[in-house]
């Protein structure tokens, strides 16, 4: 995997997921604000680096907001009925996502801009239009290069 080998070639490397249930030896990074559909809504940042040697590994970090942790599965109840926010949601991860390179502070030093964002199947589809349309508006992400991912459904 991406967050296996890409800190093993010697890449600083972070994973972004939404924080679907309490997982252990984890530990609160930060917070922000995110707009989605005109509305300000406050994201939690939780870290967890698991190292895969030579002092080299990854910092997973978990987005927090209350629409994510659910009784259900990830994308549906257990009814098996799609959960009616879910593009809510997805749109909320694909904004904390971009936000967390630009302003977590990991071991005192931020990843900042020069980054490459992998966006990983359909619920990371709007990190590269966000990257066009919001963020280099911005003057932000200016170098940054994105690559999505969307598994051959069967």
């Amino acid at each position: 995997s991406c967050s296996y080998e890409f800190p093993r070639s010697g890449h600083r490397t972070m994973t972004v997921s939404p924080k679907y249930k309490q997982y252990e030896a984890i530990s609160f990074l930060g917070e922000t604000v995110v707009c989605v559909n005109n509305q300000l809504e406050h994201v939690k940042y939780w870290h967890k680096f698991v190292e895969h040697g030579d002092g080299r590994g990854c910092d997973h970090i978990f987005v927090d907001h209350p629409s994510i942790e659910r009784d259900g599965g990830l994308y549906n109840a257990d009814d098996g009925r799609e959960y009616g926010d879910n593009l809510f949601r997805f749109n909320l991860l694909c904004l904390a996502a971009m936000e967390a390179p630009l302003i977590l502070p990991i071991n005192g030093q931020i990843y900042g801009e020069k980054v490459l964002f992998l966006a990983n199947d359909w619920q990371a589809g709007l990190v590269p239009f966000y990257l066009n349309y919001k963020y280099r508006r911005e003057g932000k992400y200016l170098e940054v290069h994105t690559i999505i991912v969307v598994p051959e459904q069967k």
